[in-house]
């Protein structure tokens, strides 16, 4: 593939990326204010998701491992736990690692990397405060893993039961 073009499929991607952080926006506005709407959050993973996938196949590494997790904190909100405050400053946060995503795409966009204090002193602070405020998000697999589980000891205890009915008489 020509340079040309790739540079084009690259700024296309950038684009896009735009969009989907506008989206993002869009589901975390007004956050505190109401219940958590399942649909904007589904809208807003689905985003996040988008932007870590196709900044990584682009080679944005940075945007990817940012954009992933940012969609961590949207999978924590889609099924929070009780404890998990959402009010403004959680809004806040996100708003603030949205925005960190937004700048991102306009350094790749200018080709220059961003600048290392401002991703060490502003940006990284900002996702390790939201990973402390929500934790890590529960493994989408594990119900179904518990189930299994249970079903398998609950099917044990039953044959021992049985097998002892049956042997003692």
């Amino acid at each position: 593939m020509s340079q040309d073009k790739e540079l084009e499929i690259r700024r296309l991607f950038l684009d896009e990326a735009q969009e989907y952080v506008n989206m993002l926006d869009e589901a975390i506005l007004g956050l505190s204010s109401n219940r958590i709407e399942i649909q904007k959050i589904n809208a807003a993973l689905r985003a996040a998701h988008s932007i870590k996938g196709g900044a990584g196949m682009m080679g944005f590494e940075l945007l990817a491992d940012l954009a992933h997790r940012l969609k961590g904190a949207f999978k924590v909100l889609k099924n929070p736990s009780p404890e998990i405050a959402i009010d403004g400053n959680l809004e806040n946060l996100l708003l603030v690692a949205i925005n960190a995503l937004r700048q991102l795409i306009a350094h790749d966009r200018q080709n220059q990397p961003p600048d290392p204090p401002w991703l060490q002193d502003q940006v990284e602070p900002v996702f390790q405060q939201l990973h402390q405020y929500l934790g890590d998000p529960l493994d989408e697999m594990w119900p179904q893993y518990w189930r299994w589980i249970v079903d398998r000891i609950s099917c044990r205890c039953c044959l021992k039961l049985r097998w002892k009915d049956v042997w003692n008489g």
